[in-house]
């Protein structure tokens, strides 16, 4: 008999619960406040919590991150706050992964983590 032991604690059917969820670990294990999945046209595709400045934060996205990933202090909600922004390809589009109260040191890792993970979830 083999046990399998399953890594993810949570699972989803839907595709916009999928993404919440995998944007959620992957902040949670690097310390990241909030993450947000924004496409070509700075609009929220998924984040990872109920970030009342998501669709704020995906704006930047687009702006900042062409064509490398992006990291400095933002003006978000009238605070001074820090954000990195990543830019990846989506199947044929460019999304952008955006990373709020990050850090240059933990951030590389989780938009690893994360772009993976919207890939696997999103091709059919």
């Amino acid at each position: 008999m083999q046990i399998f032991h399953e890594r993810r604690r949570q699972r989803s059917d839907s595709k916009r619960e999928a993404l919440m969820y995998q944007l959620q670990a992957c902040a949670r294990r690097a310390g990241i406040e909030a993450m947000v999945l924004a496409d070509e046209q700075g609009r929220v595709i998924a984040r990872s919590d109920r970030l009342p400045i998501a669709q704020e934060v995906a704006v930047f996205g687009p702006f900042l991150a062409k064509p490398k990933t992006w990291f400095g202090k933002v003006q978000l909600d009238g605070q001074s706050r820090s954000l990195a922004v990543s830019p990846f390809r989506l199947g044929t589009s460019m999304a952008y992964l955006c990373a709020v109260g990050a850090k240059r040191h933990n951030v590389g890792g989780a938009f690893l983590q994360a772009a993976a993970g919207v890939r696997r979830i999103m091709t059919p």
